[in-house]
């Protein structure tokens, strides 16, 4: 990945590791499927912890300028979708969206924020 990288993490707090194991392969599967080509993106699932048997319940993307809105848009398209709530960080903490409200995520503006931007310009 490049310096403009950006690593984003979803999360699934409102479900059981079995259940969230299950939406971060299929929330991984959608947003490979929404972003053929890209070769500044990668997504993994992740364990919260490392000693438990899950194979993991958390989504980690990590992706270069050019797949943001193709990322950010397949991620508030899977949560309309499924309705799950999930939770939407930055490297830094910063939370984008949590909750529910996840799937009103406004694309441009997420866009701008992790760009260092405003959305209208």
């Amino acid at each position: 990945m490049t310096a403009t990288s950006q690593r984003l993490v979803v999360s699934f707090p409102a479900l059981n590791p079995a259940e969230a194991n299950r939406a971060a392969i299929d929330l991984q599967e959608t947003i490979l499927a929404a972003c053929p080509g890209h070769d500044t993106l990668d997504v993994q699932v992740h364990k919260d912890r490392e000693r438990t048997m899950d194979a993991g319940s958390t989504l980690v993307v990590l992706l270069g300028t050019p797949a943001l809105t193709a990322v950010i848009g397949a991620i508030r398209s899977w949560i309309l979708k499924y309705g799950n709530s999930v939770e939407i960080k930055t490297t830094d903490g910063t939370v984008l969206a949590r909750g529910d409200a996840a799937a009103k995520i406004d694309i441009a503006a997420t866009v701008a924020a992790l760009r260092g931007t405003r959305a209208d310009g």
